[in-house]
């Protein structure tokens, strides 16, 4: 069925995430558009968790600052409530993590729902080739004998040149540019998988913000408590890792969509 956009007015009341955690300044739910909660579960799962989990650090922060350390050295009075914090910290970047992750496997799908538009059926290589395979290859051979800086023009928009080229065992264009090509007459045939597209990458980076409005919040609470935050470098960037240019608008190579366009980035380079 078509992707459709499934528009809805903004909730008229607050979220409890907003209710209870919302005075520290850090959320942006009033920022949301009304189709963001509507788009399947990601926002209002993380919400919804976000609530337990800041619920946790402040009562956490509450037995740390109520545990006696009058025996110890102020530093290590210091560390034993942060080893507590610390606790409640890294249960809140695993849920964040897994929020993020969910959001980031759902707009893998898509993009790698835009490639099959163009995906070669595939056969049993044991048996005798189709029909298909035949005009396949015949493609093939024709498009190797066209000058490759002319090759882009001539295949373009033409599903079986695209197929013939997904299908060859010879790089016929560069693995970028056939994806490319793929994605264009994908949208050109189904232009609803552009807005698709869109908006599963906008929820991604809404669910990605999001988690960290709310981590931010938690630091906020600890830092209001006079307590240090307890997370090193590699476990915050092991829940937000660093973006690439690569990752957020190219579809993994890697795809198990199309080994044969994977043994074409293997053969025929970058």
């Amino acid at each position: 069925m078509p992707y459709k956009r499934r528009l809805a007015a903004k909730r008229s009341e607050q979220h409890d995430l907003v209710k209870l955690f919302g005075h520290l300044g850090q959320l942006t739910l009033h920022l949301d558009a009304g189709w963001h909660e509507n788009y399947e579960h990601f926002l209002d799962d993380l919400h919804s968790a976000g609530v337990i989990a800041l619920s946790q650090i402040k009562d956490t922060l509450k037995r740390a600052n109520e545990l006696d350390v009058s025996d110890y050295k102020p530093e290590v009075g210091k560390r034993k409530r942060g080893e507590l914090v610390k606790s409640a910290q890294q249960a809140l970047l695993s849920f964040l993590k897994q929020s993020i992750q969910a959001a980031d496997t759902n707009l893998t799908q898509v993009r790698e729902k835009i490639l099959r538009v163009t995906q070669v059926a595939q056969t049993d290589p044991s048996k005798p080739m189709t029909k298909q395979d035949f005009r396949l290859a015949q493609i093939a051979n024709y498009l190797q004998t066209v000058d490759p800086k002319d090759r882009p023009a001539v295949i373009k928009g033409n599903l079986d040149f695209i197929k013939a080229c997904i299908d060859s065992p010879i790089p016929l264009l560069s693995p970028d540019h056939l994806i490319e090509m793929r994605r264009e007459y994908a949208f050109t045939v189904e232009p609803e998988l552009a807005l698709e597209e869109k908006d599963a990458a906008e929820m991604y980076d809404l669910v990605r913000r999001r988690a960290g409005e709310i981590n931010a919040t938690a630091i906020k609470m600890i830092v209001d408590n006079k307590l240090d935050d307890q997370v090193t470098p590699p476990e915050f960037f092991d829940t937000f890792p660093l973006e690439t240019t690569s990752r957020r608008h190219k579809v993994k190579r890697e795809s198990k969509l199309d080994a044969r366009t994977r043994q074409a980035g293997e053969t025929g380079g970058v």
